[in-house]
């Protein structure tokens, strides 16, 4: 009983096949394959009784019924095995197609590995005959749940057994160097992280194997050492809710065997309706807000318009600590940080509430609690929340400004250093 659990063996049959593994599928009943390209492409060849998908403007991702009642009027009931395909040029198409029909309740739905060229090489013909089929009444239950509402985001965020994924930048700059890309920089919700599923495609219209995928994704973590949970279910948001990019990772998760929904509304909705927002800060921020009513930086002492948090250990603050600070580390992480909330109430005395900027610096890179405690206080009500990502080591490395001033303060015998 002390041995680790086995593997688990995954939940859902492969959902890429290939061209020649189609011939299988049709054995186990009816396949319909549904081509996601532009009416043009379409009409010069496609698979032989393919569909051209198209989507109405009035069905959200998160709509079943809606989807379910188009379905009917192509000729798709909900049984049948659907196959998508296109070309490397549709993945984000693909991926959208593939959440909706999920959300209809479409029971068995694939992606050709290899699109319309790989059918080809395989030796199978493509087909310009199209015989429309008539309307089926929709017969699949809405048995999944693929999406997530905003407050279901609220409700998880920083939460165990939760993991955030910010879908809107292009690129691998965090996953390779902790880099913040511009759209996370400039806000996101607390606790996520950026990640573009497009770096798991590969070259030509094959998709990713699903092992190395979750390989790499799994590396994603907020730092060096620090992982994502693979037995977290994972929420995903981009710009707004039809964005491609969202229907693209829940593909990506749902071939790597990763629970994974997509948040309705996508960050667009979480900005508009004011809830709490996560920016990323460098030094030269961070001055300028302070400079704003200390000139200079020649005062240690509180600024009105904004409320700086040191969270190093109290005798690195002791040491030295920029401009204004106060030192929360032991009292903000008390019981899981319910006591941060509590203590920056306190220091904030009479000034604006909700909406007052908390800036927040720790280690640097390669600490966590900065973006940890600005879950705690979103959760709390704060909706302004600055993560001065590089920290001390940026403001020291610059010659910026500290108090007391370097040299001032004889060095105290540390303790262990505690990691939140």
């Amino acid at each position: 009983w002390l041995q680790p659990p086995p593997p688990r063996p995954p939940e859902y049959p492969p959902i890429a096949v290939t061209a020649e593994e189609v011939a299988g599928l049709h054995s186990g009943g009816e396949l319909v394959p549904l081509d996601v390209r532009g009416a043009e492409p379409f009409a010069q060849n496609h698979l032989p009784g393919a569909i051209r998908l198209r989507w109405p403007e009035s069905c959200s991702n998160s709509d079943g019924p809606c989807l379910g009642r188009h379905l009917a009027s192509l000729g798709i009931s909900g049984n049948e095995t659907l196959l998508l395909y296109g070309t490397a040029t549709n993945f984000e198409e693909i991926g959208r197609a593939f959440l909706r029909l999920e959300t209809a309740g479409c029971r068995d739905v694939r992606v050709l590995d290899g699109g319309i060229s790989g059918w080809v090489a395989a030796g199978f013909e493509l087909s310009r005959h199209r015989e429309p089929r008539p309307p089926q009444e929709f017969l699949a239950p809405l048995a999944r749940v693929t999406t997530a509402t905003q407050d279901e985001l609220w409700n998880r965020f920083g939460k165990r057994g939760t993991e955030v994924l910010d879908l809107r930048d292009d690129g691998s700059s965090w996953l390779q160097e902790y880099a913040e890309p511009e759209r996370f920089a400039a806000g996101h919700v607390p606790h996520a992280l950026p990640f573009d599923f497009r770096v798991l495609l590969t070259e030509g219209d094959h998709w990713p194997p699903p092992a190395e995928a979750r390989a790499t994704l799994l590396e994603l973590g907020p730092r060096k050492g620090t992982r994502l949970d693979s037995q977290a279910e994972f929420l995903l948001y981009a710009d707004r809710a039809t964005s491609g990019r969202a229907g693209l990772g829940y593909l990506l998760m749902r071939m790597m065997d990763l629970p994974a929904r997509v948040v309705t509304g996508g960050w667009e909705s979480w900005r508009d309706e004011g809830r709490p927002t996560v920016r990323m800060i460098d030094a030269d921020a961070v001055k300028k807000i302070l400079a704003v009513e200390n000139p200079g930086l020649r005062q240690d002492r509180a600024t009105p318009s904004a409320l700086l948090i040191d969270l190093r250990e109290d005798w690195d603050f002791a040491m030295n600590h920029l401009p204004g600070a106060i030192c929360l580390s032991e009292l903000a992480f008390a019981q899981g940080g319910k006591e941060l909330a509590k203590a920056v109430a306190a220091h904030r005395g009479p000034r604006t509430g909700f909406d007052l900027p908390l800036i927040f610096y720790c280690y640097g890179r390669d600490c966590v609690r900065s973006r940890n405690a600005a879950s705690f206080v979103a959760r709390a009500g704060y909706r302004d929340l600055l993560w001065f990502h590089d920290g001390y080591p940026e403001w020291r490395q610059l010659d910026l400004p500290v108090f007391p001033p370097p040299g001032s303060v004889k060095p105290k015998s540390r303790g262990a250093r505690k990691d939140h």
